[in-house]
């Protein structure tokens, strides 16, 4: 067989490998994953070399050493949560108790309210513990970054008006307008964080009320702070606020800063803290990223 000069598209075998070109992840082929690279041989030239890489078991390795790692701290949560759902389970069996003492009276309601509250907040902390484990860290898109933060803050405009909080945010267009990244955790940090803000803002008579996101980085970094001018952070709270279980909020769960930390690392992304206390607060994230090519930048 003469390949020597003829173009790839003669080549009917190589068309299912083609189409993944400069893909980031290994797409499945016959039971094995591939990766797929194109390197132009000149600036000038339409010669190029491509390589097809048989990724299948550092495929394999990867998404077994990120299971191990997603399971491992998910037993460390596990171990956390025992404990925290003991309480408001005592609570609850408590209170139905000195409701049954005598069922004609009507029951007080203080007691169903307790009830009610150490009710939510067993749910809260499932619903966090499950939001965790349903999270994809393979899962990569193209997206329109301005769009995205605008889609993860709709919910909580009506939130920010009942407490009078002005959100501003400011993209810096070096490169991010359109980027390859994964959107089940960018979503999350913006959401966490921007409630965890509006927490910090809502009872306190600072005015006005603000919370900024800034949105920047560069070709392999999408870098965001959101900064607010809440109550901020005691200095001996600083170094626990990943931690499982820590939560200065009356009735915070302490677990989803805790999440956002193990799943940004889990992408070999990072997230830090800044604050001082009764002024500002100021979290910042680090995400890897890719500038979509023109091909994936033209969807939609």
């Amino acid at each position: 067989m003469f390949i020597i000069g003829r173009n790839i598209s003669d080549f009917d075998i190589l068309n299912e490998f083609i189409i993944h070109d400069g893909e980031r992840e290994p797409f499945l082929y016959k039971n094995r994953h591939f990766l797929v690279h194109r390197k132009n041989l000149t600036s000038s030239s339409n010669n190029s070399i491509i390589s097809i890489e048989d990724y299948t078991e550092r495929y394999k390795y990867e998404k077994l050493t990120r299971q191990e790692a997603k399971m491992i701290a998910i037993g460390e949560l596990l171990a956390g949560l025992a404990h925290e759902i003991r309480n408001p389970l005592g609570l609850i069996k408590s209170y139905v108790y000195l409701i049954s003492r005598d069922i004609s009276k009507p029951p007080n309601p203080a007691d169903v309210a307790a009830i009610n509250c150490s009710a939510d907040r067993i749910n809260t902390l499932i619903e966090n513990l499950l939001g965790f484990s349903r999270l994809s860290r393979e899962k990569t898109e193209v997206v329109n970054v301005e769009e995205l933060i605008n889609s993860s803050l709709i919910l909580e405009y009506k939130t920010l008006e009942k407490h009078n909080i002005d959100i501003n945010v400011d993209i810096k267009r070096s490169r991010i307008e359109k980027i390859r990244v994964n959107p089940d955790i960018l979503k999350l940090c913006l959401v966490n964080l921007v409630n965890n803000s509006i927490d910090a803002l809502k009872d306190t008579q600072t005015s006005p009320k603000n919370i900024s996101i800034i949105v920047y980085g560069d070709e392999s970094i999408l870098k965001i702070d959101i900064i607010d001018n809440g109550v901020g952070i005691k200095k001996d709270s600083i170094g626990s606020v990943f931690n499982p279980f820590f939560t200065t909020k009356e009735n915070g769960t302490g677990l989803g800063l805790y999440i956002l930390d193990t799943e940004l690392r889990s992408i070999n992304g990072t997230i830090s803290v800044r604050s001082t206390y009764g002024t500002e607060t100021c979290f910042h994230v680090e995400l890897p990223i890719e500038v979509a090519t023109n091909k994936e930048s033209s969807y939609g």
